[in-house]
């Protein structure tokens, strides 16, 4: 079973979509700061990483976990999810997908399908 590390400070929507891809048959763990993101990342196995563009309370935003993935991990997949617009996200992010929070749960069943799929 494919294993995902999510990232998202917002309990609410972490724990939505925590449940979503549970029930769709992944093994998720999830963290709410890029501190534990980071604890997670070099100490944990799993086969795609999903955060949110925008950590709360960081300086950096996002980045250090970014950084640390493409360097230490980059056969590991990242999906950024953000409520903005992606295109620019992706051109300046280390990423291998994007996903807009307001497009739903199919596109990103679809989504984490494509990059980490079920069988």
């Amino acid at each position: 079973m494919p294993r995902i590390l999510l990232v998202d400070d917002n309990n609410t929507g972490r724990r939505a979509v925590h449940k979503f891809l549970s029930r769709l048959g992944y093994d998720v763990f999830s963290v709410p700061n890029l501190k534990e993101a980071l604890v997670e990342a070099k100490t944990s196995s799993f086969d795609l990483l999903i955060t949110d563009k925008n950590l709360g309370g960081w300086r950096r935003g996002v980045r250090p976990l970014l950084d640390y993935m493409q360097e230490e991990r980059p056969g590991v997949p990242v999906l950024l999810a953000s409520g903005e617009d992606g295109r620019q996200a992706q051109k300046e992010l280390y990423c291998h997908g994007f996903f807009r929070k307001s497009s739903g749960s199919e596109r990103l069943a679809a989504v984490v399908s494509e990059l980490c799929p079920l069988s």
